[in-house]
């Protein structure tokens, strides 16, 4: 029968054939293996005291754990025997007094009064020596697991944690500091509240404070930089003295020494920065051939990626600003807005390729999807809304407010469209003004035209020098120059009609292609088809079909002529009743 009553439930021999002296010695041994996993203790008194592990026999020094009590009066120097024992202890003092584990003229181990530590003994004989696994000089609440980590230079550090070969191995009097993996904060001497992870991590950090570093080789040439965070391979792996950094993703921050306030998110962002301060990359390869610019935000793939030493610039959105070198205070928000800037300053981009293949051009504003997306170096433009100046390429100062304004814009400059539309098929006509939805929609090569008004003009191709202001206002206008139209709906039908003024509601509504007329007032001229007339009031010659030449003042002056030539007319109602008569001068109310 076998029993099992040892601590490490190991199988004893009881009886049958195994029984005898060799069952009795095995039995021993195994209870003597047992004991050497357990614990135990051991009084002590006077300055020395000698602990000898007895052959084949239970005693306290084969314990593993060990605890030495006792009320001595002084230190006290333990000698663990015999001499050529080579075994791990860990052992606590309770004694009253530091005590001094030895085993022969070798290194001691100083154990404080209620400290702890792990030993071992060489066993090398007279002189053997003893060595704390944990290496630790002093300091408390320090925690080291490891070869050479936490090493004997610590004097007064405090609540250290080092795991892996050599870390935090030179650390003195810093405290609260966390090393895990190979050399780990390996330099760190007095610098406090660290956290290194990672082989080479915080690698020749000596005086630094506050600062994190995840992954092998993060922040690994920081000295003295504080407040810095670096998470991934070799994130922030060139800082020296720079502070106040945060570094995440794979080599993000890789060049940074001693710039101050970076953040990169993503691989390779902010990739050989060097002393450019202030900069938030989020992305990879954001920013990631900045080396001294400063100031400049980018979120998204390749954001501001080939920035190099300009400042203040911000870009969200994938490839946003991607090409930009030198160019400053610029603004790209959207994929690809901006994306092929380089030496451009002063520039906003907001929407989905906005501004995308703008390369030197200064100062242009564009809002909205493909907004100014053709414009290379064209400057001072303002584009606001889907498609508007979207063919835009070297023209300047245009303004385009709407969708498809100023869309099929190429070299024209200096206009002005406002609403959805407008002058959306302008090419190289310049110094207009368009307001109003399809305002001068049709306009390619016409300059100087002012339309404002829904479908003001909104036929006309090249004609000049128009003026038309009003709901559908010279809505037929094609090639006619100099006319001047003032009101809803005034001069609807003209089409190749030149030096015309009609200002009221439906004045000169049916002139098409004659000349040098003048109606002011509502329905003035409206039905007119010949040419030079001046009618002024409402209704005045308002039937006129044919009549050229005549002058009509006054309300419903002349309003019945027809065909009548060469009249004047002064007064309200003056001519009235004159349709086809010609050569008459009438002058006062009702007069003729």
């Amino acid at each position: 029968m076998a029993t099992y009553v040892n601590d490490l439930r190991l199988k004893e021999i009881a009886t049958g054939d195994e029984s005898g002296t060799w069952g009795t010695s095995t039995n021993t041994n195994l209870e003597l293996v047992a004991e050497a996993w357990g614990s135990g203790s051991e009084g002590i008194t006077g300055t020395t005291h000698t602990i000898t592990m007895q052959d084949g026999t239970s005693d306290a020094a084969r314990a593993y754990s060990l605890t030495l009590t006792g009320s001595t009066t002084a230190t006290n120097t333990v000698t663990l025997a015999p001499n050529t024992v080579n075994k791990t202890w860990i052992i606590q003092n309770s004694a009253g007094y530091q005590v001094t584990i030895s085993q022969g003229t070798g290194a001691n181990v100083v154990i404080p009064n209620g400290g702890i530590k792990m030993v071992v003994a060489d066993g090398a004989g007279a002189g053997a020596a003893v060595t704390d696994v944990l290496d630790l000089t002093g300091g408390t609440g320090n925690v080291g697991l490891g070869s050479g980590n936490l090493g004997t230079a610590l004097t007064t550090g405090t609540d250290n944690v080092a795991i892996g070969e050599a870390a935090l191995d030179a650390v003195t009097s810093g405290s609260d500091n966390t090393a895990v993996g190979d050399n780990a904060g390996g330099a760190l001497t007095t610098g406090g509240n660290n956290v290194a992870v990672g082989s080479g991590a915080l690698l020749v950090a000596t005086t630094a404070a506050d600062n994190t570093a995840v992954g092998t080789l993060a922040l690994t040439a920081n000295s003295s930089g504080t407040d810095n965070t670096a998470v991934g391979y070799a994130a922030g792996d060139a800082v020296t003295t720079g502070d106040d950094n945060t570094f995440v993703g794979d080599n993000a921050g890789g060049a940074t020494t001693t710039a101050d306030s970076n953040t990169a998110v993503g691989a390779d962002a902010l990739l050989v920065n060097s002393t450019g301060a202030q900069n938030v990359a989020v992305g990879a390869l954001a920013l990631d051939a900045n080396t001294t610019g400063t100031g400049n935000t980018a979120i998204g793939y390749t954001a501001l990626g080939a920035n190099t030493t300009a400042s203040n610039g911000i870009a969200v959105g994938t490839s946003a600003l991607a090409a930009n070198t030198t160019g400053n205070n610029n603004v790209a928000s959207g994929d690809s807005a901006l994306a092929a800037n380089t030496t451009g300053n002063n520039n906003t981009a907001y929407g989905d390729k906005a501004l995308t293949a703008n390369t030197t051009a200064d100062s242009n504003t564009a809002v909205g999807k493909s907004s100014l997306d053709a414009n290379t170096t064209g400057a001072g433009n303002t584009a606001v809304g889907r498609d508007s100046l979207g063919a835009n390429t070297t023209a300047d100062n245009n303004t385009a407010v709407g969708y498809a304004a100023l869309s099929a814009n190429t070299t024209a400059a200096d206009n002005v469209a406002i609403g959805s539309n407008a002058m959306a098929a302008t090419t190289t006509g310049a110094n207009n003004v368009a307001v109003g939805k399809n305002a001068l929609a049709s306009n390619t090569t016409g300059d100087r035209n002012v339309a404002i008004g829904r479908y003001a003009m909104d036929v006309s191709t090249t004609a000049q020098y128009n003026i038309g202001i009003g709901n559908d206002a010279l809505g037929s206008l094609t090639t006619g120059n100099y006319n001047v139209g003032v009101g809803t709906n005034v001069f609807a039908a003209i089409t190749t009609g030149a030096q015309n003024v009609a200002i009221g509601g439906n004045a000169l509504d049916a002139c098409t292609t004659t000349s040098e007329n003048t109606a002011i007032g509502h329905d003035s001229l409206s039905a007119n088809t010949a040419a030079a007339n001046t009618a002024v009031g409402h209704d005045s010659l308002r039937t006129n079909t044919t009549g050229a030449q005549n002058v009509s003042v006054g309300h419903a002056s002349m309003e019945l002529n027809t065909t009548g030539n060469y009249n004047v007319a002064v007064g309200d109602f003056a001519l009235y009743n004159n349709t086809t008569a010609s050569n008459n001068v009438a002058i006062g109310k009702d007069a003729l």
